[in-house]
């Protein structure tokens, strides 16, 4: 099994053909990653087991700037989810 998960660098660049590079540049590239069933699905187990923390931990949170940083792992989270399930 192959996953292809986009990697976001910011403005960091990551050296991947060793051609200099002056900092400014947004490099993005996919990951690839083989996993066997037994591993596919602990993988999954992790995430729904993340998954419900997460949404504990957001129902009890008074910040509302936390409550935006964790939607947006649980958003991230989900969207591990749905490509692990895609792949199946």
């Amino acid at each position: 099994m192959r996953f292809l998960w986009p990697q976001s660098f910011g403005n960091r660049a990551l050296p991947v053909d060793n051609k200099p590079r002056t900092g400014s540049e947004t490099v993005s590239q996919g990951m690839k990653l083989e996993l066997t069933d037994l591993e596919r699905d602990f993988m999954r187990e992790l995430l729904e087991e993340k998954q419900a923390r997460l949404i504990q931990e957001i129902d009890h949170t008074d910040t509302r700037n936390f409550e935006e940083l964790l939607q947006n792992k649980l958003a991230a989270l989900e969207s591990l989810k749905r490509k692990l399930e895609t792949e199946s």
